[in-house]
């Protein structure tokens, strides 16, 4: 347990050397050799105290386990069942039966052995969480949810069955608790990557893709080469940014007029509100203009990541500010220090006022911008 796996082994060897004709001897020697990874020769000696001691369920339940580890499957079902009927209320036998018969896809008799595993050992929350893995697999959704809550009262730092009821509630369309769990999976264990991308899906699919982004790439910091969190990601960003953003950006004869036309109204000094930052290009004109200051809004979390490095890169980083919110939201002397001079926006759809342009533009007009002298 010590992590001394040398002198173990060494202590184990010198126990079947002074006591050959022990079973007990070669049982220590198997469970350390299996747990150095020497798992033929722990096979062998777990064999040798099974002959020392054909009655000792414990050792075929031992065997059991190292053949299933080697992919025996059928082999491992035998010494199992071997343990069971020495011992029938050996509840790790029957729940490791139980694992071994889902490997082989054989569902029905796996539910039936986790069932004997929660007899024996009603307190044991692993055999409910596989046991609603055995259902999910057989379609029965619910009676599956019922598993995970109950190895939940048990266990409630158990990750695994906060991710494995989140998979099911997803699959039964329940969206707000499929949040939830997820979220709970990544509590108790803070570096599963897959509960992080699984929740990311399901804030995609709820449009919440800022969210999902910063998900996607926290599963990768934990699994940086896992090609399913990648295409995940890349799908969220297009979803994010959608693609008439570049030809947008591009098209000249609106830029130019946008420009002359703050070239106009901007005076030296002016504060400027800009909302909508997209790429930061009209804050970037506002600054150009003689603008002092321009506070600029973005929805967006991920299009106010871009537009940062934008303005940055292009040394406006020192007159313009990014504020992650939508306009209705902010609030003088907290937002903005007051009301600012000049408004410009280009939140304009192929709608010409799909995008709400109308109220966003009273709102800030009657909230956030100064009333000129006439």
């Amino acid at each position: 347990k010590n992590g001394q796996n040398a002198d173990a082994e060494k202590l184990a060897r010198s126990l079947t050397e002074r006591f050959p004709k022990h079973q007990f001897s070669w049982k220590v020697l198997s469970l350390v050799l299996k747990k150095t990874g020497s798992i033929g020769e722990s096979l062998s000696t777990n064999q040798k105290a099974i002959q020392i001691n054909p009655q000792d369920a414990e050792s075929h339940y031992n065997l059991a386990n190292t053949l299933r580890e080697l992919g025996r499957l059928e082999e491992a079902e035998t010494s199992y069942k071997e343990a069971i009927s020495l011992k029938p209320d050996f509840a790790l036998a029957h729940y490791n039966l139980g694992t071994a018969l889902q490997a082989m896809g054989r569902f029905d008799d796996s539910e039936v052995s986790y069932k004997q595993a929660i007899t024996w050992k009603p307190d044991y929350a692993e055999p409910y969480n596989n046991l609603g893995n055995t259902l999910q697999e057989l379609g029965r959704l619910e009676e599956a949810t019922t598993n995970y809550s109950q190895a939940i009262s048990l266990k409630p730092n158990f990750f695994l069955v906060h991710y494995n009821l989140g998979n099911t509630l997803q699959l039964l369309g329940r969206v707000d608790e499929v949040e939830a769990s997820y979220k709970k999976a990544t509590v108790w264990e803070p570096n599963y990557a897959l509960a992080y991308s699984n929740l990311g899906n399901t804030l995609q699919e709820l449009g919440r893709l800022d969210e999902s982004i910063e998900l996607y790439n926290k599963a990768l910091t934990i699994q940086p080469d896992d090609a399913s969190f990648l295409l995940n990601l890349g799908t969220a960003k297009r979803k994010a940014v959608p693609n008439w953003h570049l030809p947008m950006m591009n098209e000249n004869t609106r830029n130019v007029a946008y420009q002359n036309a703050m070239k106009s109204a901007i005076q030296r000094d002016d504060v400027v509100l800009d909302i909508g930052t997209g790429a930061g290009l009209l804050s970037m004109i506002a600054a150009d203009c003689g603008a002092s200051e321009i506070v600029t809004c973005e929805m967006s979390k991920t299009i106010s990541k871009i537009a940062e490095k934008i303005i940055t890169k292009n040394g406006y980083d020192q007159k313009i500010r990014i504020i992650n919110k939508n306009s209705k939201d902010l609030i003088i002397g907290r937002d903005i220090d007051e009301k600012v001079d000049i408004l410009v926006s280009e939140i304009l759809s192929s709608e010409f006022v799909g995008e709400g342009i109308q109220k966003t533009v009273l709102d800030a007009k009657r909230r956030l911008l100064k009333r000129k002298k006439e």
